[in-house]
């Protein structure tokens, strides 16, 4: 049988005990408040190419991702905003473009090293996760493709495939 001192003791243990399982992990990486930029492109530096599609008739199609960014701005809410420009060749080297930007306000939490942003588009969008590799770096991965020109022959220089993202704190 315990006696009330070690009775008193067993129990205060066992807070602490239950304490610390309910605790987050405090050395895990966080996501704090501030703006995220894209850093790296698959480890290179700007200018940050998409793809850049050459075509047997001497057209060239380039799209290059300009403004990457994630704005946390409290615990749970952010903004993300994007903008790409293609530039479109022409065999002579003349050149248009144009810039397609996207902007949206969010909601998020981290769970298991995850970053899971819910945006606030009218109409139901995938989640996008990113992961949280260490305090101030998040990473994405994205499916990219380029540009095909229809044939025949249809041709498609650049095969879509799977791009990392990281993203860094200022």
């Amino acid at each position: 049988m315990l006696s009330i001192p070690r009775l008193i003791l067993c129990m205060g243990f066992a807070a602490v005990l239950l304490e610390l399982a309910s605790c987050s992990d405090s050395t895990a990486p966080n996501v704090s408040a501030g703006t995220y930029y894209l850093a790296t492109l698959d480890s290179q530096p700007s200018p940050f190419i998409l793809s850049d599609d050459h075509f047997s008739t001497g057209e060239r199609i380039v799209v290059e991702r300009l403004i990457d960014s994630i704005n946390v701005k409290s615990g749970t809410e952010l903004f993300r905003a994007r903008t790409d420009s293609t530039t479109f060749y022409a065999p002579d080297g003349s050149a248009t473009g144009t810039r397609q930007s996207w902007g949206n306000s969010g909601t998020y939490r981290v769970t298991n090293g995850r970053m899971i942003i819910q945006f606030d588009i009218p109409s139901p969008v995938a989640a996008e996760t990113l992961e949280v590799q260490r305090d101030r770096v998040v990473v994405g991965h994205e499916l990219v493709g380029g540009w095909c020109r229809s044939g025949p022959p249809q041709e498609c220089p650049t095969a879509p495939r799977i791009r990392e993202f990281r993203y860094t704190q200022h």
